[in-house]
């Protein structure tokens, strides 16, 4: 299961915007490190240091996210309780109901930006 560094979070990008699917391949270099193309990095509006995290089910990635690290010493105590409080749930199983979940998406597009 993929947790976060100590001192950071990963949080996910979410974007509205609507594109056509695009094919990327990525090479596996020395030391297993990753070279993804220029357009890739773009798209999923990624720079140096950031992280995609992925989600593999029977040898296949299932899911790819990409997030940015954000110190945990930019959040607030409460956030920081929430953060805690949710890994708690997922590391015993306690997901959220798949209706819940998307409940909770359209409460949160029915809020404008700021």
């Amino acid at each position: 299961m993929w947790k976060p560094y100590s001192d950071e979070v990963c949080l996910s990008l979410y974007t509205r915007e609507m594109t056509m699917a695009e094919l990327f391949r990525l090479k596996i270099a020395a030391k297993r490190q990753l070279t993804a193309p220029q357009r890739l990095l773009d798209v999923l509006h990624l720079t140096e240091g950031d992280e995609l995290q992925i989600t593999v089910e029977n040898g296949q990635i299932a899911f790819a996210q990409p997030c940015k690290s954000v110190p945990t010493s930019l959040l607030s105590p409460d956030v920081l309780a929430k953060i805690a409080e949710r890994e708690r749930q997922l590391a015993a199983g306690e997901g959220i109901a798949l209706e819940n979940a998307l409940e909770e998406v359209r409460k949160r597009e029915a809020v404008p930006a700021i």
